[in-house]
């Protein structure tokens, strides 16, 4: 199924500075370097090539976008406005 291309492998891990405060809500920050927001993914699917790094500023919202897209669901809430992942990894 994943040479075939019908799946795709989502890794993700946060970066963030445990001297960020609790609670704070990452996706809405305007500085992210500044409040330790970050959070690294790595795609792995038979669409994407190989080395491909994308610059573009993605929110946890991106990724459900992508995966409620890739399964034609209907994208539920902050997804609807978020940045989709899908184009700059080439899914």
């Amino acid at each position: 199924d994943y040479q075939a291309g019908k799946t795709i492998v989502l890794i993700t891990w946060d970066e963030g500075d445990e001297a960020t405060p609790k609670g704070i809500d990452c996706t809405v920050q305007t500085d992210i370097d500044a409040t330790g927001c970050h959070v690294g993914l790595i795609a792995a699917s038979a669409y994407v090539t190989p080395g491909t790094q994308d610059a573009t500023r993605y929110t946890p919202y991106s990724t459900l976008a992508a995966i409620e897209t890739m399964d034609g669901l209907p994208l539920l809430g902050l997804a609807q406005t978020a940045t989709p992942l899908g184009p700059g990894m080439g899914f």
